[in-house]
């Protein structure tokens, strides 16, 4: 007979991770990981998030959290740009 044991609730971890390099973020959407990321270095420059759309689409599909997100962005050193087509980085 197999004895079941419980599982042990996940791990989480509240310490920043560690920063190594530059960062490209593309095709946010109301730039939520994006700012997560921020919060969660030490610092944000160095990140640039981008978008395909205008910020006035962003807001009509996802409400004002966009504007809070990019604001929590941009208050840590992160840059934030609009209207990015990242098919013509290339």
């Amino acid at each position: 007979r197999t004895r079941v044991l419980p599982r042990d609730p996940p791990k989480t971890v509240d310490r920043p991770m560690p920063y190594h390099a530059p960062m490209l973020l593309i095709g946010e959407g109301n730039f939520s990981f994006a700012r997560s990321l921020c919060h969660r270095l030490p610092t944000a420059v160095g990140i640039v998030a981008t978008t395909l759309d205008p910020m006035e689409e962003l807001v009509e599909k996802y409400g004002s959290v966009v504007r809070t997100n990019t604001s929590r962005c941009t208050m840590r050193g992160c840059v934030i740009h609009f209207k990015v087509d990242a098919t013509q980085m290339l």
